[in-house]
């Protein structure tokens, strides 16, 4: 990956004629199942920041009004392990993995994953 990493959670693939939305209930409903993440104060429940004791810090996962969840962080050693808890999170909510060049590393359609 590039040294600075946009990753996006997608119901479905970028350019789709018929886009469908991660509804914010959704969003709520998956961030309060998992210990791992906590509120940003002040973010209308639109942004979770997430807590692992492998990262070096807290990453920050938004709920943009198109309906998609981005993570923006540096690249670094620690993209596999943000790169599963993405896709941990799109098999919940049966949706694609996909970065900001259009790889995509999960597809619910098949649970098939990208090699990385």
């Amino acid at each position: 990956m590039n040294m600075s990493t946009s990753i996006t959670i997608r119901k479905t693939l970028r350019g789709s004629l018929s886009p469908k939305k991660i509804r914010q209930e959704e969003f709520i409903e998956m961030i309060e199942a998992d210990p791992g993440f906590s509120w940003e104060e002040s973010s209308n429940k639109l942004t979770a920041t997430w807590h692992d004791e492998e990262m070096p810090g807290p990453l920050d996962f938004t709920l943009q009004h198109d309906g998609t969840i981005d993570i923006y962080f540096r690249g670094s050693k620690y993209d596999l392990i943000v790169l599963e808890k993405m896709i941990q999170l799109a098999g919940k909510l049966k949706a694609y993995v996909e970065d900001s060049e259009g790889t995509v590393f999960y597809d619910p359609v098949t649970g098939k994953r990208k090699a990385y």
